[in-house]
């Protein structure tokens, strides 16, 4: 049985360590504020220090990468599938805000 305990340990270590890169992910976002300032007192405003949050989607566009890839991601596929289209929305909205302004 010592073999079967282990790989079932093994893989509930896998799913926790997902579990908590999806609830980190989650916890990014939630707290996550753009820096929008006026813009020539002209009633404007604009998007400005946008390195850190390109960076956070990228970091964790590559972390869903890497879980969708994993054996052990079935039980939270959902979560990763509905994150990566939350983040490749909030990527073409703040491409599409850089754009206009």
């Amino acid at each position: 049985y010592g073999t079967s305990i282990g790989e079932i340990s093994g893989a509930a270590s896998k799913e926790l360590s997902i579990e908590q890169a999806i609830k980190a992910i989650s916890s990014t976002w939630e707290t996550m504020e753009l820096d929008i300032s006026p813009y020539k007192d002209r009633g404007h405003h604009r998007l400005k220090a946008t390195d850190e949050l390109f960076q956070m989607l990228e970091d964790n566009q590559v972390s869903l990468a890497t879980m969708k890839a994993s054996r052990y991601v079935k039980a939270f596929e959902n979560e990763v599938d509905q994150w990566e289209r939350t983040l490749s929305r909030i990527l073409e909205v703040i491409e599409l805000i850089l754009t206009v302004q």
